[in-house]
């Protein structure tokens, strides 16, 4: 047979746990030997022992506690070993301290594991008994395979039974670096190469890290005895080297990994490598680069100026994007995207470049942009070519020759263009002669790589065949064109006609205009033969700049000094012109003899008879003195210009002058008429030359004009001043001075007094002066003519003024004007009316409780002032109290609304530090209380109620309407004017409205009550609502309540309303009517159809105002008091207007007719208008009259489901009142009505008060808008909703587990567990709901929310609307219960093999507090282990007696879905040995080695008896067997062997 090593069997074959109890069992009977020295622990075979390592004290993991003891104490409490290495021990030392009073012996149970071990003991005597206070010594040795984490325990047992137990821990840190998982090396042009660096840095513990491929070993990891180390060497895959590829880190040290990429052609490049630690962890590594070849764009072509040009060379490159961006998009593996005006140019050839014509000298620019395409930093020139004529085809830069004086020129001519940038080149042209000018331009790239590059699309530079070369991407046809410069003078000659008088400035205008194609810069000179100083000539400008196409004026100005003709030649000069323009130019000088010093003798503007003097002075320029004579001429020969020369004196005539002398003469001019002075002074010589003076004038009288000569004042007043204004206007510069004449003249100066503001006064030179003046009249009537003088200075004739107007008495208009034109102060007559037009009417049906206002606007149309008073007749307020401060204006009632000052902040809340304090609000309202205590139900309040009228002023009176009950309400407004008779106007205020206020909700007239939610057949609800009566009057109030039906139930359309009688008489307290007397019944029908009369009457005037009169006022007056009617009857129920109940309609329409007989017959006995018969009708009339209406239907009158109690109610006046609303949501609601039921209830107002006053008028019962209240709620089955975790609704509750959730952390099978599952319980219905739980089968119950109850599971849970309970059903799981259940299926199956899973149902129900049920299933599934073993038979045929042992191995697997607990049994032999008698195996995955487990059958020959024996191996969880034949014999044969 095979031999078997030397080497221990038990050593790294069986678990350390298994090997313990299986050695425990066999020493049993050999209890003495417990102490001695374990065969296990031998002197260890490995050569590499490293020194102690180090521990530390710390707490236990997660799962792993260690039993404590009260007699030992273990230093240290927890062996931990934190730096270890692969494959080599490490050695600490465990103390064991007796730190009770007694001495013990103990023994320590060796660790499961392999990789901890214990070493021999030191005890401190021979026996190994450790007293108190002693202790003893244990190495403990730790040798990891790896560099994971490990745990263990050792257990130390006491020879009186107790034990405790050390842990024994393996913690070691994780590296952690931060080289990320994927290396973007970027972009790169084919062909080149491209080195990136990765800072891979150690934020974690100490480890070795390789690189390798994946298909590749992993290589051994670097030794670890040097801090930082790196091997060296490169890693090859693909177009990438990675260098280097095995490096270990320490605590925050870093390694740069450089990654080389060379790319060869266009492209994505992407290798996958493994990145393998020393802890056994593994991680992939991606590397990839793009290859790229290079490519170009040109953006834009377009002219610059040469200020852009100098601002560009001043700034940086112009880019498209930033550095920071460029940087990350190389990391990106997406290629960027260029402009779309960069695509349009990608294809580089031929371009042509045509710049704008210029002149010698001058420069013209172009900006041409260049964008590079690809991710590479290339360098740039631009090289000049001479153009070869002739053939398209581009000839090679290396066969022509190199332009050196171009005019073209780029800027820069060399750079870098930068990944993905544009970079900007500035064109030139700067020619220095007149032609036509080409190049070609090169734009040459240096050092791109071969490989990138379409040998087509490119021009070379350098040989091809290398790897990098210098290339021209782009080639560019350059061509401009030189012009002359045209530049002219206009005029080309200047000559200066007659003669010039000596040192007299003469200018001329000379234009300069640049036709070239740019600006010219000139300058003026001039040259002559003439002596130095015989003249002066001057240019302005002198010298400047000219655009092109444009001229500039220059004026030419000469300043001759000696007489004389002279030449000049006046030159142009201009830049980079090669000769100056001229214009000749020519003149004469005379020769000069006496002169006057001024050129004219002007003495303005002279009034007749006023005197104006000037100065003369007279010069010699001869060098030989002059005699002369001096006299006035006229200029013209009229007969008025002649008067007016000889008004000129000169004070000297005549006389001698000596050379280069002065004389001095003062001429005086005093005219004697009006008119224009043309004269001349002529100055003779004595040798007969001759010189002239003009001497002009102008002599005026003042003249003074009124812009208005009659007033005429249409709208005067009696004894009231009337003004207006004069202007008076002094047409001449010449001043004078005004005064009126107090005297008046004309018919009605006696009457008449006026008065002038200012009366005197000066005027200026064309100056007006406006002057008041104030006229009074004493008489009524058209006045006649008052005249009235102003006499002026210098001025013979005065000028008169007069005056006339029609004077009027006091007159006052009344108007009705609305609030917008109050607010704007304008009077639109659209809004207004007369006084017989005047009807103060506050609208129809004006809400109750509102405040309203009309305005009426009394305007004194004359200017006398008056006073007024104005009030009402019967509808007066109570008592009108003084007004707080705080609240509101002086006068409230007619400014509100209309201030435009903002009311403060704090007015609207009242001073918290004063309790009497009251807000605007409460202010208002106390007002409105004290206003209303007259009891009317309504008063009008008038502001102001007296006052002052000013003249032609007006005066605004607030009619401001209170109340605080319905009606209709007439009255009548006096007002009073001093001086005029009284003026009355009528007042009709209609108010509807309910006063009746909902305390609960704070609402008047309505109100709802939402009841929410309730399951059927609960508890009736009730909701109390309290009222209150705002109104003087006492309100009956009857109830009725009607349901709303789906339009598919209720069709009807309109209800017909019968009354016979009073439709709500009044009830006891046991709803029993009230009697009325028959007299009473005949008076109340006799006043309400006087009323009804009364009110037709009251709207006839109110259509006609001017018919209302004292003799109506006194009619109404003589009618009788309105009473309601109080009449015994009863009200028939709605009926719908069908064919079915014409019938009964018709007999109504009978009541009807007769009701309104009896209603003329009543109305004819109020009037005294009946006949005998008519009246012995009336007496035979009935007490019942019959009433018809025809009303919308809304719903059905029903008391159920609502009802309200009482159903009528009497509300005193300003008091309050309860009533109830019931809701009762039983089967039968819900059956009629659904789940949204909704209703209102409707309060028909009556009045039992007195109705003597004949200005108020109201109406009650069904004339008068209810009460009305909208009901509603809902009502619903209840049903819950089984909700899982994720909120998924199921219809089934399911729990899914396996078989080994049986046992326990200790290996040990409980006897029973519970399986949780959690599920909600979720409230879908609107209301509240009361349930209770119960489930069957084998599982358990509880409710663990703790918001809804406590304890394990309540009798009654209650859970709100849209609200969830969890819900916990537990499986509660026992092998007895498993057993059975599989013994179960075995036998439906008529199968014996163990099924891979079991279920178990049960039903769960709910129990609703309304007896209503509701069942779920619950379904669980338990799944089972499968145990399997390799052999059925195992035979050691003939084995050597005395010999080494024999071993063959079987294999048991669970192919189950749970761990499988497994024991074994067998004969007592000890010939044969199980390696291991029990254990658990993992359920069956995928690669994982714990679903199976070797085992090893070892046999021993010690006789030549042939042995067999039977091991049964059995599950525990599920009680599955399986038998193992097990058999061999032995041999005294050294060459036997077993097979």
């Amino acid at each position: 047979g095979e031999k078997v090593k030397k080497k221990p069997l038990w050593k790294g074959v069986t678990a350390t746990g298994e090997r313990v109890e299986a050695k425990l069992a066999l020493s049993e009977l050999a209890r003495k030997a417990e102490y001695k020295k374990n065969p296990r622990y031998k002197s260890s075979t490995l050569s590499n022992t490293a020194a102690y390592g180090k521990f530390n004290e710390g707490k236990l993991p997660l799962g792993l506690k260690c039993l404590e003891s009260k007699f030992f104490i273990a230093e240290p409490e927890e062996v931990v070993y934190t730096e270890y290495t692969k494959n080599k021990t490490h050695e600490c030392v465990l103390v064991l301290r007796n730190v009770s009073s007694a001495s013990h012996q103990l023994r320590i149970l060796p660790p499961r594991t392999k990789f901890f071990t214990v070493g021999q003991g030191q005890f401190p005597t021979e026996d190994g008994i450790i007293a108190p206070g002693m202790s003893c010594r244990y190495p403990i040795r730790f040798t990891p395979d790896s560099l994971a984490n490990f745990h263990d325990e050792l257990t130390v047992l006491l020879h009186n039974g107790d034990r405790f137990s050390v842990s024994l821990r393996g913690c070691r840190p994780t590296p952690d670096i931060t080289l990320p998982s994927e290396l973007r090396c970027g972009y790169c042009l084919a062909g080149n190469q491209k080195e990136v660096d990765f800072v891979c840095t150690n934020t974690g513990g100490e480890g070795g890290f390789i690189i390798h491929l994946q298909e590749e070993e992993t290589p051994p990891f670097l030794d670890t005895r040097e801090e930082h180390c790196v091997r060296e060497g490169k890693l090859d895959v693909g177009r990438f080297s990675i260098f280097p590829t095995a490096f270990h880190l320490t605590p925050n040290s870093s390694v740069n990994v450089k990654v080389l990429f060379s790319p060869e052609y266009e492209g994505h490049f992407k290798e996958t490598l493994i990145l393998t630690c020393d802890n056994s962890d593994i991680r992939e590594l991606t590397v990839t680069g793009v290859g790229e070849s290079f490519k170009l764009g040109i953006g834009t072509f377009e002219d610059c100026s040469e200020l852009e040009t100098k601002t560009h060379s001043q700034e940086q490159p112009i880019v498209t994007s930033s550095a920071a961006d460029q940087s990350s998009t190389q990391q990106e593996n997406h290629l960027e995207v260029p402009d779309e005006e960069c695509n349009k140019g990608t294809d580089v050839g031929f371009l042509t470049v045509q710049l704008i014509p210029t002149n010698p000298g001058e420069s013209t620019y172009k900006k041409i942009t260049i964008k590079n395409l690809s991710h590479a930093r290339v360098p740039c020139s631009w090289k000049l070519y001479r153009p070869v004529f002739g053939e398209r085809q581009e000839p090679s830069p290396l066969d022509v020759s190199e332009s050196k004086d171009s005019p073209f020129a780029f800027s820069p001519s060399s750079s870098f263009l930068e990944p993905l940038e544009s970079k900007l080149f500035i064109l030139s042209f700067s020619p220095k002669r007149v032609g036509e000018y080409f190049d070609v331009g090169h734009l040459v790239l240096d050092h791109l790589p071969t490989l990138s590059l379409d040998m087509n699309q490119v021009v070379p530079f350098t040989d091809p065949s290398q790897k990098t070369m210098c290339v021209s991407m782009m080639s560019a046809e350059i061509g401009a064109h030189c012009e002359p410069y045209n530049i002219a003078i206009v005029p080309p000659l200047l000559e200066l006609l007659g003669e010039l008088e000596p040192n007299a400035l003469v200018n001329r205008s000379v234009k300069i205009v640049n036709s070239s194609l740019c600006q010219v810069e000139y300058a003026w000179q001039w040259r002559s033969e003439a002596e130095q100083g015989a003249f002066n000539i001057t240019t302005d400008p002198n010298e400047g700049a000219l655009d092109a196409g444009s001229g500039v004026d220059c004026s030419v100005t000469i300043n001759p000094h000696s007489p004389g003709v002279f030449a000049v030649e006046l030159m142009c000069k201009v830049k980079n012109f090669d000769s100056p323009l001229i214009c000749p130019l020519s003149f004469t000088v005379k020769t000069p003899l006496v002169s006057f010093q001024v050129p004219l003798l002007n003495f303005g503007l002279v009034a007749v008879g006023e005197r104006a003097t000037k100065g003369l002075s007279l010069t010699n320029n001869n060098q030989a003195p002059v005699t002369f004579s001096m006299h006035c001429i006229p200029q013209t020969v009229d007969q008025e210009n002649r008067k007016l020369s000889e008004c000129i004196e000169l004070s000297t005539t005549s006389g001698e002058l000596p050379p280069g002398g002065l004389v001095n003469s003062v001429v005086t001019f005093r005219p004697n008429c009006a008119g224009h002075l043309r004269a001349l002074i002529e100055c003779t010589t004595g040798d007969g030359g001759t010189s002239l003076l003009e001497v002009i004038g102008e002599a005026q009288h003042p003249i003074v004009s009124l812009d208005l000569c009659h007033q005429h004042i249409s709208k005067a007043f009696l004894n009231v001043a009337s003004s207006g204004n004069v202007v008076m206007a002094n047409q001449t510069l010449i001043p004078t001075a005004f005064k009126w004449s107090s005297k008046l003249l004309g018919e009605g100066s006696g009457c008449t007094q006026l008065n002038f503001y200012p009366d005197h006064g000066p005027i200026g030179p064309r100056e007006e002066v406006s002057v008041a003046f104030e006229v009074t009249w004493s008489e009524k009537g058209s006045v006649p003519a008052t005249i009235a003088t102003c006499f002026l200075d210098n001025i013979n004739q005065p000028i008169h003024f007069k005056v006339t107007g029609d004077v009027n008495d006091l007159e006052v208009d009344f108007q009705l004007v609305e609030q917008t034109s109050l607010s704007s102060q304008e009077d639109s007559k659209e809004d207004m009316l007369t006084k017989s037009d005047i009807f103060i009417n506050f609208g129809p049906q004006c809400p109750l409780g509102e405040e309203k206002i009309i305005y009426l606007k009394m305007v004194n149309l004359s200017a006398i002032p008056t006073s007024f008073k104005a009030s009402v007749k019967t509808l007066s307020p109570a008592r009108l109290p003084t007004q707080p401060k705080f609240s509101k204006p002086a006068s409230p009632l007619v400014t509100k609304g209309f201030s435009t000052r903002r009311r403060p902040i704090l007015s609207r809340t009242n001073n918290l530090a004063n309790a009497k304090s009251k807000t605007t609000v409460q202010t208002e309202n106390e007002l409105k209380q004290i206003l209303l205590q007259n009891g009317h139900g309504a008063c009008f309040v008038v502001e102001p109620s007296f006052g002052e009228l000013g003249p032609l002023s007006s005066q605004t009176i607030a009619i401001q309407a209170y109340s605080d009950m319905w009606g209709t309400y007439r009255d009548q407004l006096t007002v009073q004017v001093e001086g005029l008779c009284d003026h009355h106007f009528p007042i009709l205020y209609d108010v509807v409205g309910c006063p009746l206020k909902f305390m609960n909700t704070g609402t008047e007239g309505s109100s709802a009550i939402r009841y929410g939610a309730y399951p059927v057949n609960q508890v009736p609800i009730r909701r109390s609502i309290k009222l209150y009566n705002s109104s003087p009057v006492d309100i009956r109030v009857n109830f009725e309540t009607y349901c709303i039906l789906p339009e598919s139930e209720d069709n009807q359309l309109l209800d017909f309303m019968v009354n016979i009688g009073d439709p709500f008489p009044l009830e006891d307290n046991n709803n029993a009517l009230l009697q009325i007397s028959k007299e009473e019944v005949e008076e109340d029908n006799l006043t309400t159809h006087t009323e009804e009369r009364k009110i037709a009457s009251d709207e006839e005037n109110i259509d006609s105002p001017q018919n209302s009169s004292s003799s109506s006022d006194q009619k109404e007056g003589e009618l009788a008091s309105k009473v309601s009617k109080k009449v015994r009857g009863h009200r028939k129920t709605p009926s719908i207007m069908s064919n079915d109940s014409l019938e009964g309609a018709d007999t109504a329409e009978n009541e009807v007719i007769n009701q309104v007989q009896e209603t003329e017959m009543v109305s004819k006995a109020s009037e005294g208008n009946l006949s005998d018969g008519e009246r012995l009708g009336l007496e035979e009339l009935n007490f019942g009259l019959i009433k018809a209406f025809v009303t919308p239907h809304e719903g059905v009158r029903s008391s159920h489901p609502y009802s309200v109690t009482p159903e009528q109610v009497i509300l005193s006046a300003k008091g309050y009142a309860s009533i109830t609303v019931t809701f009762n949501p039983s089967s039968d609601t819900y059956n009629k009505f659904g789940t949204e039921i909704s209703a209102y209830a409707l309060g028909f107002m009556s009045l039992d008060c007195d109705k003597s006053n004949s200005n108020i008028a109201r109406l009650c019962n069904y004339d008068v808008t209810p009460l009305r209240i909208d009901l509603s709620a809902a009502i619903d089955q209840a049903k819950l909703s089984l909700v899982t975790e994720e909120d998924d609704v199921i219809n089934q509750i399911s729990i899914h587990t396996q078989a080994d959730v049986l046992v326990g952390k200790e290996r040990k099978i409980q006897s029973s567990t519970l399986v949780p599952t959690n599920c909600f319980f979720y409230n879908m219905n609107n209301c509240d709901l009361a349930f209770s739980l119960a489930i069957n089968g084998p599982f358990k119950l509880s409710v663990i929310d703790p918001l809804t109850s406590t304890g394990d599971l309540p009798s009654i849970i209650k859970l709100k609307p849209k609200r969830a309970t969890q819900i916990q059903v537990k499986l509660e799981l026992s092998v007895d219960l498993l057993r059975d259940k599989i013994a179960e299926v075995q036998r439906t199956g008529d199968n014996d093999a163990v099924p891979s899973q079991v279920a178990f149902t049960g039903e769960f129900t709910v129990t609703y507090s309304t007896d209503i049920t509701q069942i779920w299933p619950v379904h669980a599934t338990v799944r089972l282990p499968l145990l399997e073993i390799s052999k059925d038979e195992i035979g050691f045929h003939k084995c050597f007696i005395g010999g080494e042992a024999v071993s063959k191995m079987f294999t048991i697997s669970n192919h189950g879905m749970s761990s499988a607990v497994w024991t074994t049994t067998s004969e007592e032999d000890k010939m044969f040995t199980l390696s291991s008698t029990g254990g658990i195996l993992a359920p069956l995955k995928s690669c994982d080695r714990r679903s199976k487990q070797e085992i090893f059958v070892t046999f021993r020959a010690k006789s030549e008896v042939h042995l067999e024996s039977d091991i049964l191996i059995t599950e525990e969880l599920t009680g599955d067997r399986k038998s193992l034949k097990i058999s061999g014999s032995g041999s005294s044969d050294e060459q036997s062997y077993s097979a």
